[in-house]
């Protein structure tokens, strides 16, 4: 989106803002203490890693605000014994958005989040809509990527920057791009 609108230096600093901003939100739902609450959010946005990451074009800011976004919805899922597949959805399209960025952060979140929406389930009706309705929200940006991948590499599953960088770049720890360790 930042390519499209020949501004990619701004996706940095847009996306910190809107992740603090749902931080805010998750700590006004799980935190009643308001000091430590501002304390938190202030800690956060103005870490020098948050700072820093938010100033360059490295993919962590865009993932964290996703997860915190996806964190948010699941607050507001889960808050009362009342199903919300509204924000069902919302947790697992946001979720799933932050996979598309760093798949194994997305699904460290996903999981957890769905388990809980499946043991609420068990209440059946509505509980169970929001349980689908979670995986719809997974589904479609997980669609996207593989369409996206295979348009790239020939293959849905097969990263762009795999094929730009070589498998030594797969997940985990591994060569930087300019060659050692």
């Amino acid at each position: 989106l930042g390519t499209l609108a020949h501004a990619e230096w701004l996706v940095g600093p847009l996306f910190a803002a809107i992740g603090l901003f749902a931080f805010a939100r998750v700590l006004r739902r799980i935190e009643g203490r308001e000091g430590t609450a501002l304390a938190a959010l202030l800690l956060y946005g103005l870490a020098p890693f948050t700072i820093f990451l938010s100033a360059s074009m490295m993919n962590h800011v865009t993932t964290v605000t996703w997860l915190m976004l996806g964190t948010w919805a699941l607050t507001v899922a889960t808050a009362t014994n009342v199903a919300r597949v509204g924000a069902a959805f919302a947790v697992g399209l946001a979720f799933a958005c932050a996979a598309t960025i760093r798949p194994l952060d997305g699904a460290v979140f996903a999981l957890p989040a769905g388990a809980w929406l499946l043991w609420r389930a068990r209440h059946g009706g509505r509980h169970v809509a929001a349980l689908l309705a979670s995986g719809v929200g997974i589904a479609l940006p997980l669609i996207a990527l593989a369409w996206v991948n295979a348009a790239q590499t020939g293959d849905p599953l097969r990263f762009g920057y795999i094929e730009m960088w070589g498998r030594s770049h797969e997940l985990g720890f591994h060569e930087a791009p300019w060659g050692f360790p």
